[in-house]
């Protein structure tokens, strides 16, 4: 008495008249089934993890994969001072369903010497406690805007459109 117990009823022959099923068959049943989700209890939670951060002057993407087999909402992604632990930035809100991946873009950042912090809720079964995860950005790249040819790219239309009509002067100036 006073422990958690999980019963699994799956067959409906204990039910049928004249029928019997030892109590240690079942019980066997009933104890695979437990360690069954003992075994794989560290998947029964949302399990966030940050896969590429990139800041692109004050825009903020970032990718986030849940490992766990459980939804979480209302998760951000926090920056921190590292001083006082105060939190200087934060995500929009978002939603990440179970084993899935989802990819982000918030504004408004412009801080420099903190710390990336992941807020969310677990949400087990029939509890949801938060969770607030520190994010390693040893693979956070800071994202600089370069344009190849000074701004004028091979593929902007402009330089196509302005290179065909070279070309077609050039060919008409050499085949009169």
């Amino acid at each position: 008495m006073g422990f958690p117990t999980f019963t699994f009823e799956t067959d409906d022959e204990q039910w049928l008249l004249g029928t019997t099923e030892p109590l240690s068959e079942r019980l066997g049943e009933e104890l695979d089934v437990m360690k069954y989700l003992i075994d794989n209890v560290w998947y029964w939670r949302a399990r966030l993890t940050v896969e590429s951060i990139a800041i692109d002057d004050d825009v903020v993407n970032f990718d986030i994969v849940n490992d766990g087999r459980a939804t979480t909402r209302n998760a951000t992604l926090q920056y921190l001072s590292k001083e006082t632990g105060e939190i200087l930035w934060q995500s929009d809100n978002f939603t990440v369903n179970a084993t899935s991946k989802i990819s982000v873009s918030t504004n408004g950042f412009d801080y420099d010497n903190g710390e990336w912090r992941l807020s969310y809720q677990k949400r087990v079964i029939n509890s949801a406690q938060w969770v607030n995860e520190s994010v390693d950005i040893s693979f956070a790249e800071q994202v600089e805007d370069e344009y190849w040819l000074g701004g004028w790219g091979m593929f902007d239309p402009f330089s196509m459109i302005f290179a065909m009509l070279a070309a077609a002067w050039w060919l008409s100036r050499t085949n009169p």
